[in-house]
């Protein structure tokens, strides 16, 4: 864990979200600005941490998380692994309802979140087991931004024995793992030396998406993340970028560009890194 922290504090290119939002009125507000280096997502960490403190969120209990792969959903993964929390991955109310069933008899699930939208598809879910519902989706999307503005002191908390990541089909993977696997793959998609990168998975979906956005993270090359719900907006206002950069990308969205005439953006002098080829059966 400190190995990422320190990685992401060192990283000198800046990560943007893609497309790129409406301009703030306040720069200086870490939640709205348009860009962000390492150390502002490990800020942004700690204030999650606040949120779920604020949630009640007792030591060892588990958070589940209906994913949307946005970049601050992420960042809420980053902080509930680092205090220690479990965090447990489930599209669909029935997939969150085995997980949150199989935690009871541990130290139990401490809240629910999921998208804005989704709210009232797990409502029925929290209230039957009596668990905290909050919503995070995208760029100031949901209630658990208000429960942020606890703004902490501190750096995130980072314990000795950082959480598990429990996918949809009940797998675990330790942050170890996950790191070590971000690691290789840097290494055989060449992102240590792309000058720039764009990353576009379903990243919370699988430990293979999960290990190529760590590994996105852990290089210095600035980053533009996009959630791939903002695909076709994306793709009608991509940015310039330099010749060599690379789009780091699921096989399905990779063979849909082929097919279509933002296939150009490949033709460009972009490289394209199929996740699912590299790691193939993970």
């Amino acid at each position: 864990m400190l190995e990422l922290a320190e990685a992401l504090r060192r990283r000198e290119g800046r990560i943007f979200r893609l497309p790129e939002p409406e301009r703030p009125e306040d720069e200086s507000d870490l939640q709205e600005r348009h860009s962000h280096t390492g150390g502002d997502l490990l800020r942004m960490a700690a204030r999650m941490q606040g949120a779920m403190r604020k949630l009640g969120l007792s030591d060892g209990s588990a958070l589940l998380l209906s994913p949307s792969h946005t970049l601050e959903q992420f960042v809420l993964w980053l902080a509930a692994v680092a205090g220690g929390h479990d965090m447990l991955l489930a599209a669909a109310p029935a997939e969150g309802e085995r997980l949150v069933r199989e935690r009871a008899a541990a130290n139990g699930v401490g809240a629910i979140v999921c998208p804005p939208a989704e709210k009232d598809r797990w409502r029925p879910l929290a209230e039957e087991t009596g668990t905290k519902l909050a919503t995070l989706g995208g760029h100031w999307q949901g209630a658990f931004f208000m429960l942020q503005m606890v703004r902490p002191e501190t750096e995130m908390t980072r314990t000795e024995r950082p959480g598990e990541t429990v996918f949809a089909g009940g797998e675990g993977r330790a942050l170890a793992a996950l790191l070590a696997a971000a690691e290789t793959l840097a290494g055989r998609a060449g992102l240590r030396e792309a000058p720039a990168m764009v990353l576009s998975a379903p990243v919370l979906a699988a430990p293979r998406y999960l290990a190529a956005a760590l590994a996105a993270l852990i290089t210095d090359a600035p980053l533009h993340w996009l959630a791939p719900a903002e695909r076709e907006r994306a793709l009608r206002e991509w940015p310039d970028l330099p010749k060599g950069a690379v789009l780091l990308a699921d096989a399905p969205f990779l063979a849909a560009l082929t097919t279509r005439r933002q296939g150009a953006i490949l033709r460009k002098g972009m490289r394209s890194v199929d996740i699912d080829g590299l790691t193939e059966g993970s």
